[in-house]
């Protein structure tokens, strides 16, 4: 772990070398002259909210002072002088670059020391949360997983609007740093399960997850040639998603990836389909039966 030393101006250079703002065109550094202190943004052109950021500077620069340096000046001057919902301060220099390279800003100032301000305004290209094309269904909702990471925790919290909703973040990759989320039923879900699922993704040693749950699903799973069937089951429907987390089950939501991943998974859970949960119930469980048996048929007949 890596700390910005006391020094306002050492900050600022060490932050310009290490995100190497001169090279990278999309990587925007700010200066603001507040009194007689000064602030430092650094935040990625396409991941803030223009609007928001605006209206922070123009906020700044009406500042008479930025206050004297202490040691909790960045935590005094958050609640004074941040109108933003989503701000914190924080000493770890390798998060301050992860959180500016995720969307985030990043300020700096002069009587802050060694702790950075992180400014929550980041927003994502995204695509609206249509109804998916490979699993489409006669009744239920239109709606759909997306690629972006917060869409799809708004989207289940939508529909579960319960304390015991529990989602985890986890970074996985030593390049990519891909942002994931567990989502469990704290009084639903196996406890010890959702601990060794959590450890053994951070345990992960792999660089990127460039195929998203697919590269995920081979790191977790051991491949067998044996068995050529699917071992992590995965949806792109909130509502099966949400059926399942109310089962007891543990969904793992990857960034840049429209598909849940629900676990742990059973040949069983492969036969279901969003339609059974939208028909009467002799209805459903005869189709569930008939596929049932095809599926017998099929796998001994091959």
């Amino acid at each position: 772990m890596r700390f910005l030393s006391k020094n306002y101006p050492d900050n600022v250079s060490l932050l310009d070398s290490t995100l190497r703002v001169k090279e990278n065109f999309d990587i925007l550094k700010k200066t603001l002259r507040v009194g007689d202190g000064e602030l430092t943004l650094y935040y990625i052109d396409g991941f803030i909210k223009d609007t928001v950021m605006q209206k922070l500077m123009m906020h700044f620069l009406s500042l008479k002072t930025l206050g004297k340096m202490r040691e909790d000046a960045a935590e005094e001057f958050i609640q004074n002088n941040v109108p933003y919902v989503e701000a914190d301060a924080i000493t770890d220099l390798d998060l301050m670059i992860q959180m500016v390279l995720s969307g985030a800003a990043l300020v700096l100032g002069t009587p802050f020391g060694s702790h950075a301000i992180i400014i929550d305004a980041r927003t994502y290209p995204a695509r609206d949360t249509t109804e998916p094309q490979d699993d489409r269904v006669m009744r239920g909702s239109r709606d759909g997983f997306v690629e972006t990471l917060i869409f799809n925790t708004a989207l289940l919290r939508r529909r579960v609007r319960n304390p015991a909703l529990t989602v985890r973040y986890l970074s996985v990759g030593s390049t990519s740093r891909t942002d994931l989320a567990i989502c469990f039923m704290a009084d639903r879900a196996d406890t010890d399960y959702v601990e060794t699922l959590c450890q053994r993704l951070k345990e992960l040693k792999t660089e990127s997850l460039t195929m998203g749950h697919q590269s995920l699903a081979e790191c977790l799973i051991r491949s067998r040639w044996y068995n050529p069937f699917p071992k992590i089951r995965t949806t792109e429907r909130p509502d099966a998603a949400t059926a399942q987390l109310l089962e007891g089950s543990i969904l793992v939501i990857i960034d840049n990836s429209p598909e849940v991943m629900i676990l742990p998974s059973s040949i069983f859970d492969f036969l279901q389909e969003s339609n059974d949960f939208y028909f009467p119930p002799l209805t459903a469980t005869y189709l569930r039966i008939i596929r049932y048996i095809v599926f017998f048929l099929t796998f001994i007949a091959t």
